[in-house]
């Protein structure tokens, strides 16, 4: 019985690893197309019907490059950190449930897991850049680790504020007090709260326009300038799935979850809802891409401290004053 038990568990870890590597493949393809919108081009559009099979090439093409190791970087190092910079975000996509009943695990203090497991990514940034022995690298971890810095505590005091309002850290239960209609979502009720974790998880996951610790104009690829093959492509992995992952926290804890925007419309399975909402987000994200241009570095470490900081402890403490009387 216990044998089962344990294939079973490995089964469907594999399942879900599978399954997570199909979505990011085709976010790839998806940011690609909607890149190419913008600028009006027809991206990728020869690898099968409309470019469909055009992240399967791209995977197949990576997975057989060669992995080159620099001769005077630490070579055991050099191999691990892409791995402990997946294995996070692996970690972070177990506690993500689609509804009520479909999650791989329900922690009772869902947030406090999720800063604890996405505070150590940074790890694979750094074992990643100094085993490389490369100035470009030894630039991207140093803007990395201040950069962590900047961003963490306003994203901390974000969710202190959520678990403030909800009463409850469980991602569920939080999904759960929005449930009744569009207005009791916590976009409404936490607005400013919600831009300044928009932005602040942009900045996390590297993403455009806060890409500074890779930015190639500046510090060529930042921490990856030396990987290559598959092991360069496990960082962007990480990378995409981090992008999925904060959308999809977005969407429980600040837009309904799974939940419908009017009763009305409760007819319609919850799954369809939650689809939309990250579609939206990440198309979203993509946008920013595709408009704006990279920001200087000291400007977004200014951006955390002299602004979102203050900002959100004067709103937390107006909450507070506000409930209390």
């Amino acid at each position: 019985m216990l044998n089962k038990l344990i294939f079973y568990n490995i089964f469907k870890m594999i399942l879900f690893l599978l399954f997570i590597l199909f979505i990011v493949s085709y976010l790839i393809y998806w940011e690609r197309k909607l890149i190419a919108w913008f600028h009006l081009r027809y991206g990728p559009n020869r690898t099968g019907i409309f470019g469909l099979l055009q992240p399967i090439a791209d995977t197949l093409k990576l997975i057989f490059k060669e992995i080159i190791i620099p001769k005077k970087s630490n070579k055991y190092l050099f191999i691990i950190s892409p791995i402990l910079m997946l294995f996070p975000s692996f970690l972070l996509w177990s506690i993500i449930p689609f509804n009520n009943k479909i999650y791989i695990s329900n922690i009772y203090n869902s947030l406090l897991f999720i800063i604890s497991i996405s505070s150590i990514e940074i790890y694979g940034i750094i074992i990643g850049g100094l085993s490389s022995n490369s100035k470009y690298a030894f630039l991207g971890i140093l803007r990395a680790i201040s950069q962590m810095i900047s961003y963490e505590i306003p994203i901390a005091f974000c969710y202190s504020i959520i678990v403030f309002i909800t009463k409850t850290s469980n991602i569920i239960k939080i999904v759960n007090k929005q449930s009744l209609n569009i207005f009791y979502w916590n976009f409404f009720i936490l607005f400013p709260i919600f831009v300044i974790y928009t932005i602040s998880s942009i900045i996390e996951i590297n993403r455009h326009p806060f890409d500074v610790i890779e930015g190639e104009s500046e510090i060529v690829a930042g921490y990856m300038i030396e990987y290559s093959g598959i092991s360069f492509s496990l960082f962007f992995l990480s990378e995409y799935m981090n992008l999925i992952f904060v959308s999809l926290l977005n969407s429980l804890i600040f837009l309904g979850g799974w939940y419908s925007p009017f009763k009305i419309l409760n007819f319609i399975p919850n799954i369809f809802w939650l689809i939309i909402k990250v579609l939206f987000l990440i198309s979203f994200f993509i946008w920013i891409r595709a408009t704006l241009p990279r920001f200087k570095y000291n400007k977004i470490i200014k951006l955390c401290w002299n602004f979102f900081l203050p900002y959100i402890v004067i709103y937390y403490i107006f909450l507070i004053i506000l409930i209390k009387i």
